[in-house]
């Protein structure tokens, strides 16, 4: 279940706010790659939160090797060239049709990336989005913090609603993929497959 904030977070990468400050968060990611289904090399831990206008993405990507983490400068959407340092995204299916999602993600350069998903298999990398995004590093981690304005995604005018989510980190050293949902390999699909996000209300 997500919780809704009465004040919101500044967005600059430090998760200093006391919202951040909490036990609710998701860390049980799975390796996707490369051995696939297997404990992820670091923990991560996310926290999620919305208000009137937007969700809320606060993520603490913790390396036992900090110092090692390429921060390459890259810009933004350069998808070619996004496996040069590491990163964090979210994918959301805020209509909850399990076709089509929405992926923001942040690399530990601070560029962003977006794109879509469309039919469960396929994605458009040329689809823009206005979002906000900061990171920040620490001695045995790094920091990413994200707000995205409900006006950028697709929902319904239900008053209660349920989204479907999903949660991923890179780290390039490794060339490790760990997701809150990794999928055994012969499965097809991706936004039919997405955890959830309950309990939003009231948007806008």
């Amino acid at each position: 279940y997500i919780d809704k904030l009465s004040s919101s977070p500044t967005i600059d990468g430090n998760l200093n706010e006391q919202c951040w400050q909490t036990n609710n968060y998701i860390d049980d990611f799975i390796q996707d790659e490369p051995m696939n289904q297997s404990s992820p090399s670091e923990r991560t831990k996310v926290m999620i939160y919305y208000d009137d206008e937007s969700l809320y993405v606060g993520a603490i990507l913790y390396d036992s090797k900090i110092e090692r983490i390429p921060k390459k400068i890259i810009k933004r959407d350069d998808w070619e060239n996004s496996s040069m340092t590491d990163w964090f995204s979210i994918e959301v299916d805020s209509y909850h049709d399990h076709h089509n999602a929405f992926e923001f993600l942040v690399s530990a350069s601070g560029a962003q990336f977006d794109d879509i998903i469309y039919d469960d298999i396929s994605r458009d990398g040329d689809w823009d989005g206005v979002w906000y995004s900061n990171i920040s590093f620490d001695k045995d981690c790094w920091y990413v913090e994200m707000k995205i304005p409900f006006i950028v995604l697709r929902f319904s005018n239900n008053s209660k609603q349920k989204w479907g989510i999903n949660l991923n980190r890179y780290l390039s050293r490794n060339n490790e993929q760990i997701s809150w949902v990794a999928l055994d390999r012969e499965i097809n699909g991706i936004a039919s497959h997405f955890g959830h996000l309950e309990n939003l209300k009231g948007l806008p």
